[in-house]
């Protein structure tokens, strides 16, 4: 009974998770998303300090791949996993350059990496 129990708490956990946005929708219809708020879990692959800001380049468990604009400074790393909200942009200035579908960051904080990583 426990094993049956545990089985479903795991496939409700992953039918849960599935349906949240993620960084390959982002990708495939940014114009869905453009000027929405946006939140997900992903690893720091790349970071750009720039004068006033910092651009992130964000990997999720397959690697696809993101760019996310923060103001200041921010307290990560390489391959730390963070959860990002903020809301994605058609277009922004980073660093005198126009950069395309970036995810405006309002709050990033560190966290876990996903359980099951390599599932899908």
């Amino acid at each position: 009974m426990h094993m049956r129990r545990a089985l479903a708490l795991i496939v409700l956990g992953v039918a849960l998770g599935g349906c949240s946005t993620g960084i390959p929708q982002l990708n495939a219809r940014p114009n869905k998303y453009y000027e929405q708020s946006v939140s997900f879990r992903a690893r720091v692959s790349r970071i750009q300090a720039l004068p006033g800001e910092t651009l992130l380049e964000l990997a999720d468990a397959q690697e696809h791949r993101i760019f996310a604009r923060v103001e200041g400074s921010v307290d990560v790393q390489p391959d730390d996993w963070v959860k990002v909200s903020g809301i994605l942009v058609p277009e922004t200035r980073i660093g005198g350059k126009i950069v395309y579908d970036v995810v405006r960051v309002d709050s990033i904080t560190t966290t876990y990496a996903p359980w099951l990583r390599q599932l899908f």
